[in-house]
């Protein structure tokens, strides 16, 4: 027998919650608030896209809540969802011992009598369960869940978790009713504050001469980070989209309940000498919700651009490869990443980690202390290659030519050191190594437009997976592969011939070959990569790059920020390709007609 589930609310949230909640089965009986057909237009919409899901418009919310197991509502404020309630009561169609749901936004206190008033005249256990996320996050069943209420009524395995896991990755159960509302209210006076903190220094340091995208990269690898930086700006305001789904007089009615939460008589604590940042920060959000309320929040942003006179996204933030290269030549205006390219690979050391050359120094230490002998100018030509072939070659060398059993063992035995030394160098508590700035902005950037990332380096699988939890990558990409479990290193194209059977890409058309080595650039030649995009953060120099066959030559992947930022603008209102001037082409260099 189905759950049944009355869904109270289908704007940009609640349709979502609606979608998640049908897609897990449940029979849902759907009402709206305002206006009257978008119930109607949601149920149409759910079945079209997911033949067999049992959803429909309830007309009323006395019908929606008969027979319901649950009551969910999501409405913008809690002057509606009184309303609602009283409807309900008066219907005399709920369900004793149902649970009520509710994911509006609240008000803590106007929370509480809720559901002193369901508790007696319907015999529901009310529990405020405000969500964060976004319709972005509710849709990919990654919310956040504050919830407050019974404890008891949230029980593993209980059907209001049920409910609350369909679009939460997270469910966390904060207190008594009203603290969920509570926690969400300064949750989103912390995010109103910390919008106008990030404007206001970007857009100071636009007057200073800073590029803003360059210097968010460098404030999200710093202390002064915050979600905000992190994700609203990249993802829906340096693109110029301004289009996270959250609208402003939301966010000015969750700080100013923010900041009059307390009781009557506490209230007085609320004062502009005790809180003067909510304050001040629901101050300006009032007046920002009082002119375009129905803007997206994000538009505060644009607010503190009109205020200080300067851009902090737009048409002065387009990548301009000649300017940021000095000889790699691209019309001005467009994109090099095409609309094809569905995975970028990069090189971990050098590529999306500063190490300051200490996998170098490292192996050329341990080389040493076991008298294998190289010169510089041979060891350069390995850089970007698996490091236990590296060390076979050159002791294979010095035997002239020579290799038996017991070598091996002795090339696996320099290895073992070479593992032990690098270790200690990248793993101790006082380790210099840390991400290339803008690293993670550019993972997000890119994820953001549906292209899979992906890392492959010559490390062991051991030392790759420390590095991307030091670094903390491992929520920003895909999928990563270590040449040990490609059966070769780079320059052979098996990493990412095994990346694209990770990812189900099908075509090496849509590859991206990202790195800072001459290896790096042929694995991209070899496995035929669209794109071989050098980048001079790391071990060898443009020249040397583009005789190695890269395509392109970035002073660090920071500088792709622009441009994933500029991208979807840009085809919105292009309907022809911007990159015709970019030519695909399989054709190895004859001086690369070589796996070494």
């Amino acid at each position: 027998m189905s759950k049944k589930i009355a869904i109270i609310g289908t704007g940009q949230m609640g349709s979502v919650l609606a979608t998640r909640l049908a897609c897990a089965g449940f029979d849902c009986k759907l009402v709206g608030t305002a206006p009257p057909m978008t119930a109607a237009v949601v149920a149409k919409k759910i079945q079209a896209e997911f033949a067999g899901s049992r959803v429909s418009d309830a007309g009323s919310v006395g019908n929606a809540v008969k027979g319901a197991d649950i009551v969910l509502s999501c409405l913008p404020n809690s002057n509606i969802l009184k309303e609602v309630v009283k409807s309900a009561v008066v219907s005399g169609n709920l369900t004793p011992g149902a649970a009520w749901l509710d994911a509006t936004s609240g008000n803590p206190s106007d929370s509480r009598d809720i559901a002193d008033q369901l508790s007696r005249q319907g015999g529901l256990k009310f529990v405020d369960c405000a969500v964060s996320g976004g319709p972005a996050g509710a849709a990919k069943g990654i919310l956040t869940s504050m919830v407050g209420g019974d404890k008891t009524a949230l029980s593993a395995g209980s059907l209001p978790m049920e409910v609350l896991k369909s679009f939460s990755k997270k469910v966390v159960h904060v207190g008594p009713v009203g603290s969920g509302h509570a926690v969400k209210a300064m949750n989103n006076a912390m995010l109103a504050s910390n919008l106008w903190a990030t404007s206001e220094a970007l857009a100071v340091l636009v007057k200073m001469g800073a590029d803003p995208a360059v210097a968010l990269s460098a404030i999200n690898a710093s202390s002064g980070r915050n979600w905000v930086s992190m994700q609203r700006f990249p993802d829906n305001i340096l693109t110029g989209k301004f289009d996270y789904g959250f609208a402003m007089k939301l966010l000015a009615k969750d700080i100013n309940t923010a900041v009059g939460m307390l009781p009557k008589d506490q209230q007085p604590l609320m004062n502009s000498e005790n809180i003067p940042y909510l304050r001040y920060a629901a101050q300006l959000t009032s007046e920002a919700a009082a002119r375009e309320p129905d803007a997206d929040h994000t538009e505060i942003a644009r607010i503190v651009e009109n205020n200080m006179g300067v851009s902090i996204r737009g048409d002065s933030n387009i990548c301009n490869l000649d300017a940021m290269s000095g000889n790699v030549k691209a019309f001005e205006g467009t994109r090099y990443l095409t609309p094809e390219i569905k995975m970028c690979v990069f090189d971990m050391a050098g590529t999306v980690i500063d190490e300051g050359g200490i996998v170098y120094d490292t192996l050329k230490n341990t080389m040493n202390a076991n008298n294998i002998p190289f010169t510089d100018h041979e060891f350069d030509a390995w850089h970007g290659a698996n490091k236990v072939e590296v060390i076979r070659h050159f002791h294979k060398q010095s035997l002239g030519g020579s290799f038996s059993a017991a070598d091996e063992t002795y090339v696996q035995d320099v290895y073992a050191q070479f593992q032990a030394g690098i270790k200690a160098a990248y793993f101790s508590d006082d380790s210099p190594i840390t991400a290339i700035p803008g690293a993670v902005s550019v993972f997000r950037a890119l994820r953001a437009q549906g292209i899979k990332v992906c890392l492959n380096t010559g490390y062991p699988r051991e030392i790759a997976d420390k590095l991307i939890e030091k670094m903390g990558f491992g929520p920003y990409i895909d999928g990563s592969c270590v040449s040990e479990e490609a059966g070769m290193g780079r320059p052979a194209p098996y990493m990412i011939q095994n990346l694209m059977r990770q990812m189900e890409v099908m075509d090496v058309k849509q590859v991206a070959k990202f790195g800072d080595t001459v290896r790096d650039m042929e694995e991209g030649l070899y496995s035929g990569s669209a794109l071989k995009i050098g980048v001079l953060s790391g071990a060898d120099d443009e020249e040397t790059l583009k005789k190695a066959g890269a395509t392109h030559v970035l002073p660090s992947v920071v500088a792709l920020l622009k441009e994933l930022n500029q991208a979807q603008a840009h085809n919105t209102t292009h309907s022809h390709s911007p990159y015709a001037h970019l030519e695909y082409t399989r054709e190895v260099p004859s001086h690369l007609r070589r796996i070494a």
